[in-house]
C-alpha cells in the first residue's frame, strides 16, 4: 500500500493543476486544396454544323497522349475540369460533325501550384508558469 499512496500523492498536484483533463491529439496530414479549371473556346461557324466539342488533356513531352476530360454539345463552348494535381496541365479541344473530328486546337496550359515542403527542425520547449 505505501506505493499506492506515493503514486496518489504524485497525482494530486497534477489534478490540482488541471492536468487530469488532458487530451491528446493525433497528428493529421493536411489535405491539399482541390484545384479545377474552366476551359472555354470560340464556337465554330454555324455552317460547319458542329454536333460535339471534345476537350482533352494532353500529356507527354515529345510524343503526346490525349485523355478526354469533357464532351459538350453546342451551343455550349466551355467545360469545367476538376481533380487537378500539382504540376502542368495542357488542354486541347476538337469539334465534330457528321463528317468527323477536327484537328486539335492550339493548346492551353495551366500550372497548379505544389504545396510547400515539410517544415523541419521543429522544437518544443517547456515554459514554466508564473
Amino acid at each position: 500500500m505505501p506505493r499506492v499512496k506515493k503514486f496518489l500523492l504524485f497525482l494530486l498536484p497534477l489534478v490540482w493543476l488541471g492536468v487530469s483533463g488532458c487530451t491528446s491529439t493525433v497528428a493529421q496530414t493536411p489535405t491539399p486544396p482541390a484545384y479545377s479549371t474552366d476551359l472555354s473556346w470560340a464556337a465554330n461557324a454555324a455552317s460547319e454544323n458542329v454536333t460535339r466539342y471534345t476537350a482533352y488533356e494532353r500529356s507527354g513531352v515529345t510524343t503526346f497522349t490525349y485523355s478526354v476530360v469533357a464532351t459538350v454539345t453546342p451551343p455550349v463552348v466551355s467545360a469545367h475540369v476538376t481533380g487537378l494535381t500539382a504540376g502542368s496541365h495542357t488542354y486541347v479541344v476538337t469539334a465534330s460533325n457528321v463528317a468527323g473530328e477536327s484537328v486539335y486546337s492550339d493548346p492551353a496550359t495551366i500550372a497548379v501550384p505544389k504545396a510547400p515542403g515539410k517544415v523541419s527542425s521543429l522544437k518544443a520547449v517547456l515554459v514554466p508558469g508564473p
